[in-house]
């Protein structure tokens, strides 16, 4: 997103299979389209989700993705996450377009909310899959057979020493506490060993899936 941010001139529509907080940036990069939008000022309360439920009665997100498809007629579909095969049927692949899917789960969560056989339509649906840590795509060569020449690994991690430079001295010792120098002792050997890291901060937001 940070990156489609900076980079203007490259048309880009947004298609968020599941409403959230972050729309609105989403909707600063470009065309949105939202699967039964909500108000989000407002709390989801069991009449509400009825609603929505009942807001797209006449089709099902599966059909109604691949009409935007069809409208907008992308070059490059980007799936940021690898549980979007119950919406991809009437997906084809064609010559025209390149479908690139980002990978950031492991086997259990990947089971726990898709499927072996939807996994595996998204995967052979992709042109290029990247996984954000060799894990993630050891896990998909070794359960789905990926093959290596459409696996690509791309890290994502925080970069301390760089925050620090970018924010001074405001994590030098000297303003840390015994506990917070040794925690930032440990993330560092942690990382010094190659080891990835997965974590959350900042305030929790409601995930959304999208495809841009």
């Amino acid at each position: 997103m940070q990156w489609l941010k900076r980079h203007d001139d490259v048309e880009t529509v947004c298609v968020l299979m599941r409403d959230g907080a972050l729309r609105g940036d989403f909707e600063q990069i470009g065309r949105t389209y939202t699967w039964a939008p909500k108000d989000l000022n407002q709390p989801q309360r069991i009449h509400k989700r009825l609603a929505n439920a009942l807001y797209r009665g006449d089709t099902d997100p599966g059909a109604w993705l691949s009409g935007i498809i069809d409208k907008e007629a992308p070059t490059t579909i980007y799936l940021s996450t690898l549980v979007l095969g119950k919406y991809l049927g009437g997906v084809a692949k064609t010559a025209n377009r390149r479908i690139i899917t980002h990978v950031h789960e492991l086997l259990p969560s990947l089971r726990q909310l898709s499927s072996d056989q939807l996994v595996m339509r998204q995967l052979d649906l992709s042109d290029a899959v990247i996984s954000c840590a060799e894990c993630v795509a050891s896990t998909l060569a070794s359960t789905y057979e990926l093959p290596s020449k459409k696996s690509v690994i791309i890290p994502e991690y925080f970069d301390i020493e760089a925050a620090a430079d970018s924010t001074a001295q405001s994590i030098s010792p000297a303003n840390l506490t015994a506990d917070e120098q040794a925690a930032i002792a440990k993330l560092q050997d942690t990382i010094a060993r190659g080891i990835p890291i997965f974590g959350i901060g900042g305030t929790p937001i409601n995930r959304k899936e999208s495809l841009q």
